[in-house]
């Protein structure tokens, strides 16, 4: 049905605030985002986010590909169906995913950068003023730090980003997050 397959790269701070962080740029991809705003892991924030890359020397990439079988790629679905390969496949492998960033974020003493938004909570507290029920474990995510994830993707990894359209899924998926160290 599917495999995974994961890709590690190291970049430097330099190199990454140099060549693939880009703020204004996203920040305006975010505004566009129903999280905006929405979500503690999610901007704006209440702080630098080039002061936070600062702290740190180097980002170590880590991409977790899914592979489909051609039986599953082949096809049209319904959205109900995209919902249902996402339920079952999608949803579990990027929970475990995080779950690896932080215990990985521990072996490395760093911060771990998920791949996309905070997914702990059914409804944020942000949405409702009150503290994050899990400040232990919401992570931010390369992009939400002005980080431009198709191009370390890309660069980094040798892997390119694919996305569903009309219905099919791409080849594969690919989940980019990361340990600033």
């Amino acid at each position: 049905m599917y495999y995974t397959q994961k890709f590690e790269a190291l970049i430097d701070i330099e190199t990454l605030l140099n060549d693939y962080i880009d703020l204004a740029q996203y920040e305006n991809s975010c505004k566009n985002c129903p999280n905006y705003g929405a979500l503690y892991s999610c901007p704006p924030y209440d702080f630098d986010k080039l002061e936070l890359l600062r702290k740190f020397t180097k980002l170590k990439i880590i991409g977790l590909q899914i592979l489909f079988d051609k039986k599953l790629t082949g096809k049209v679905y319904s959205k109900s169906e995209i919902s249902t390969i996402f339920c079952n496949i999608i949803t579990p492998e990027r929970n475990s995913f995080d779950s690896d960033l932080l215990l990985e974020e521990k072996k490395l003493n760093g911060l771990a950068l998920y791949s996309g938004s905070c997914n702990l909570c059914q409804i944020c507290k942000r949405k409702t003023i009150k503290p994050c029920e899990h400040p232990d474990k919401m992570r931010y995510s390369i992009e939400s730090l002005g980080g431009d994830v198709v191009g370390l993707s890309r660069d980094y990894l040798g892997v390119n980003i694919l996305w569903a359209d009309k219905g099919k899924l791409p080849e594969y998926f690919l989940f980019v997050g990361g340990i600033l160290i």
